[in-house]
C-alpha cells in the first residue's frame, strides 16, 4: 500500500468495510470535491455550475454507458465494474489548475483564468486520496500511476 495514504482509525483497524454502494458513495463526495476545486476544466469543461454535453457524450463513446450525472446514477448502476470505469475515467481526465490570473478579453473585459493545468500533480493527487477510499473496498484496492485499479497484495478481489 502506498505509504502516502493516510488511513484513518477504522480504516488501520480494518473496521471500515466498503460495498459497492458505500463505494458509490465515497466517489460522489470524492468527485464533487474534485470538480469544485475545477480539476475537470481543463480536459472535460467541467466546473461546479457546468456539465458540458461534450463531457458527457465524451464518458459515454469511451465507457459505452452514461456516467454523468455521477452524483444520481441509479441503483442498478452501482456495481464494481462501473464504479472503477468511472474512476479510471476521471484519473485519465483530472489535472491540478493553477493560479488564478486576471485576463483582459478582446471586449475589455476582465475575468479570471487559470495560468495553466498540471496532469501530473492532479493524477497525484486524485490517485493519493482515492486510495484511500480504495484500500476498504472489498478486501483492498489501489490505483496505480498507470490508471489501472487492481487488488492489493494478498486480495484476489471479489
Amino acid at each position: 500500500m502506498n505509504r502516502e495514504v493516510r488511513q484513518y482509525y477504522t480504516s488501520r483497524l480494518k473496521m471500515r468495510k466498503l460495498d459497492a454502494e458505500g463505494l458509490y458513495e465515497k466517489l460522489k463526495y470524492f468527485y464533487l470535491y474534485f470538480r469544485d476545486g475545477d480539476y475537470f476544466k481543463e480536459k472535460l469543461g467541467i466546473r461546479s455550475d457546468i456539465l458540458p454535453e461534450r463531457a458527457k457524450n465524451k464518458a459515454a463513446m469511451v465507457l459505452k454507458y452514461q456516467i454523468f450525472p455521477l452524483e444520481s446514477w441509479s441503483p442498478e448502476k452501482v456495481v464494481e465494474e462501473k464504479l472503477f470505469e468511472a474512476i479510471e475515467f476521471l484519473y485519465d481526465h483530472v489535472s491540478q489548475p493553477g493560479e488564478l490570473c486576471e485576463v483582459l478579453s478582446c471586449c475589455c473585459v476582465v475575468s479570471l483564468e487559470y495560468d495553466g493545468y498540471d496532469t501530473e500533480a492532479g493524477r497525484d493527487e486524485f490517485r493519493r486520496e482515492m486510495n484511500g477510499i480504495l484500500i476498504d473496498y472489498n478486501g483492498g484496492y489501489v490505483l496505480h500511476a498507470n490508471g489501472e485499479i487492481n487488488p492489493v497484495k494478498g486480495n484476489g478481489g471479489a
